[in-house]
């Protein structure tokens, strides 16, 4: 009954494990407003179809400005058929998209997190739930993704995964105060598409969070589909698997 337990919470590790809504400053509430033109130009939107469903439960779309300490990607993830955003996920990073500070106000489990790298290549990360802030600091390892650079991440690596190469990574999740490990490698390379698993590098946390999947265009390298562990939540804060399809809005990524 133990490992059972374990292995549930394990369930949630990419999209959090918290049943209580904590209340919103007024300053993170103000986050969780559509973009105007000053939150950048929009690159793509993405549909969200739960696993094993048919229709949308949540839409999002990228946006891309270029900031005083770099890049700035911004994901805003909405209601299905609606304007209601109910998270954003801010991260500034290089244009080779090396990490510097990622921000998420999460409007319906109420927690708002941040993870910073610092000069020595330590990774910061902060949780606030109400009136309590949780601080934890991770020596120096692989290096830091989140969901705003993800696929830029691995763009900008393209030649090496289509080589051959197994790039480790970690996943900052802010929310639980600590990043996973995980492992990026092409599975399956054609003509028109190519498809990126990626990896928990533990077994264990495999049990709980199974291998999400990166579909890109082959020769435009444009993303198509992502299959995997998705931020938003369904019912009673559930955490869910998605099939993500992608619509470009600019010309190409970034």
């Amino acid at each position: 009954m133990w490992i059972r337990f374990v292995l549930v919470a394990l369930a949630s590790l990419l999209g959090g494990g918290c049943r209580m809504v904590a209340p919103l400053s007024p300053a993170a509430m103000a986050v969780l407003k559509p973009p105007s033109d000053d939150d950048g130009a929009r690159i793509y939107t993405g549909s969200v179809v739960p696993k094993g469903e048919h229709q949308p439960a949540f839409w999002y779309e990228r946006r891309v400005a270029q900031g005083p300490d770099g890049m700035v990607s911004r994901h805003l993830s909405y209601r299905a058929g609606s304007d209601d955003v109910v998270l954003s996920q801010r991260a500034v990073h290089s244009e080779h998209y090396a990490l510097r500070r990622f921000e998420e106000v999460h409007g319906q489990t109420g927690v708002v997190s941040a993870a910073q790298v610092l000069e020595d290549g330590s990774l910061e990360l902060t949780t606030t739930r109400g009136d309590r802030t949780r601080r934890r600091t991770e020596r120096p390892g692989a290096p830091v993704v989140v969901g705003p650079t993800l696929f830029g991440y691995v763009l900008h690596n393209w030649d090496a995964l289509i080589g051959g190469e197994r790039l480790p990574v970690r996943f900052a999740a802010p929310e639980q105060a600590r990043s996973y490990e995980f492992t990026l490698q092409v599975v399956e390379a054609t003509p028109h598409t190519t498809s990126i698993a990626f990896r928990a590098s533990s077994a264990l946390v495999r049990m709980g969070v199974d291998t999400m999947t990166l579909v890109f265009d082959t020769r435009t390298r444009k993303i198509l589909r992502y299959v995997g562990r998705v931020p938003p939540r369904l019912e009673r804060l559930a955490v869910f698997d998605a099939q993500v399809d992608y619509t470009f809005v600019a010309a190409d990524y970034r």
